[in-house]
């Protein structure tokens, strides 16, 4: 699968600030969806319940 190249995000929800992928939206999701999962950013909080 091709890498989309996209440019960094001004702020980056996820707590994984060590992951390569961090901050670069694209890859993230590219690598998780890879995977069958989806990154932090995009589940539900299950405190609150938002996203």
């Amino acid at each position: 699968m091709n890498k989309m190249n996209c440019p960094n995000v001004k702020y980056c929800p996820c707590a994984s600030t060590t992951c390569q992928n961090y901050g670069k939206c694209c890859a993230c999701v590219a690598s998780h969806r890879e995977a069958g999962g989806l990154p932090a950013c995009l589940r539900r909080n299950k405190e609150d319940g938002k996203n």
